[in-house]
């Protein structure tokens, strides 16, 4: 039936997200599920993911513009997936238990870990070398869900916004080394 024929349609119009890489030559979009790969020099576009009946979304590249993260439920639950571009090998990181949606992916500066909000109000933080995540801070207080998460430049301190019951925000900076959340505003 031609109804059922495959039918090829511009991506352009469903672009939801988009970042370029450190040095500006490419750019990584998420494009009705999919994730593409645009060579700002020819114009190119190559899907990295070409998955249909899965969700990918919110890719960025890694520091070194080797590779590229996004999230995706091709397992059933969202995890990160990491995609090396040269290579095309794709690493998952899962997140435990009970994932659920998630935003706002922020690699740190050294390449080390990527943190990210959780629709479950928590902060998140993936260790990318270890393959694991891990919950760095929560509130029940957040509006969009997000903690607004910025890297220090040696990708050591994460500073980030904790929603509190008097709808105001404490700033906060999370040690990547020691572990632990040190309050900067009260």
């Amino acid at each position: 039936a031609p109804e059922l024929d495959q039918k090829r349609e511009s991506a352009s119009r469903w672009i939801t997200w988009a970042r370029r890489s450190t040095d500006g030559s490419k750019v990584v979009y998420e494009s009705r599920g999919d994730i593409l790969l645009q060579d700002r020099a020819s114009g190119d576009v190559t899907s990295l993911t070409a998955s249909s009946g899965v969700a990918e979304r919110s890719p960025i590249f890694s520091p070194d513009d080797a590779s590229v993260a996004y999230f995706s439920d091709a397992s059933g639950e969202y995890a990160f997936h990491i995609h090396g571009i040269s290579d095309g090998k794709v690493r998952p990181i899962a997140f435990g238990a009970h994932p659920t949606f998630y935003r706002d992916p922020q690699w740190s500066p050294d390449g080390r870990h990527i943190a990210f909000s959780g629709k479950d109000n928590k902060l998140w933080m993936a260790r990318v070398n270890a393959g694991k995540a891990m919950t760095i801070a929560e509130s029940d207080y957040l509006a969009n869900d997000t903690f607004r998460a910025v890297w220090s430049p040696c990708g050591r301190y994460l500073a980030y916004s904790l929603g509190l019951s008097h709808h105001n925000r404490r700033l906060m900076l999370y040690d990547v080394d020691g572990e632990q959340s040190h309050t900067l505003t009260t």
